[in-house]
């Protein structure tokens, strides 16, 4: 918008500020001062010129003669250290409230028959589906791990590994049954458990990953839910 002058009051058209730009030295850039200009030919060319005929930084060229660790660096090293954070994701999952079956949560089905029968630990074959033993593996178990080997596959795919590079994979689920606190107004129980999968690869190496914490469940087994619950809730067979 054009300004009046103090002195004769005339209209002055406004005044664009350029700014020098040291990146460019042929141009500048707006709102600073003094006039426009833009780089010529012959600067651009300079200027890149310059640019690509800087030295290189020590720091970023690769040596002469790199480290053994470097040389034997590579995705299929970095593919096997995966194993461990997979099988501690494994055994967190199967020892948590995403693990349902039949009402219940498998962890309450669990600590109800370690409870009942004095059978403290679980172990379970995660390729084969062998789980024993038969006093802590019921229907309700036992569906839960075949669910559980057949998620195995694309579990090792979202941490980055192959399940073809799996030779065993073991499930071991403890109880501490001397550590269960029972409270007999709200009929919840707390047990503390020990969750365990132990993953060996092609190459004979041993991945363990555990997973430990205190389990929250009810004392007796619930109700069976009604027909519209099972219509909407569970899935499709």
């Amino acid at each position: 918008m054009p300004l009046a002058s103090r002195a004769t009051g005339a209209l002055r058209p406004p005044r664009v500020s350029q700014r020098h730009n040291p990146r460019c030295p042929g141009g500048s850039f707006p709102n600073s001062r003094g006039p426009s200009r833009l780089p010529t030919r012959s600067t651009a060319t300079t200027t890149l010129a310059a640019l690509t005929s800087m030295p290189t930084r020590s720091c970023f060229a690769m040596p002469a003669h790199p480290p053994e660790w470097y040389l034997r660096r590579g995705s299929a090293s970095l593919k096997y250290q995966r194993f461990g954070s997979a099988a501690h994701n494994f055994a967190r999952s199967f020892a948590s409230t995403l693990n349902w079956s039949e009402d219940d949560y498998v962890m309450s089905w669990l600590s109800r028959a370690a409870l009942s029968s004095g059978a403290s630990e679980l172990n379970a074959d995660l390729l084969t589906g062998d789980a024993a033993p038969p006093e802590l593996v019921d229907s309700h178990v036992s569906v839960s791990i075949r669910a559980r080997i057949a998620y195995l596959p694309r579990h090792l795919e979202a941490e980055g590994v192959s399940i073809d590079s799996v030779e065993q994979a073991q499930l071991r689920l403890r109880f501490d049954l001397d550590g269960v606190v029972r409270d007999p107004v709200s009929r919840v129980i707390r047990i503390p458990f020990v969750a365990e999968v132990r993953i060996r690869d092609d190459r004979g190496i041993e991945h363990v990953g555990s997973y430990q914490d205190t389990w929250l469940g009810d004392c007796k087994e619930p109700k069976p839910r009604g027909r519209r619950w099972r219509r909407f809730c569970e899935p499709a067979a």
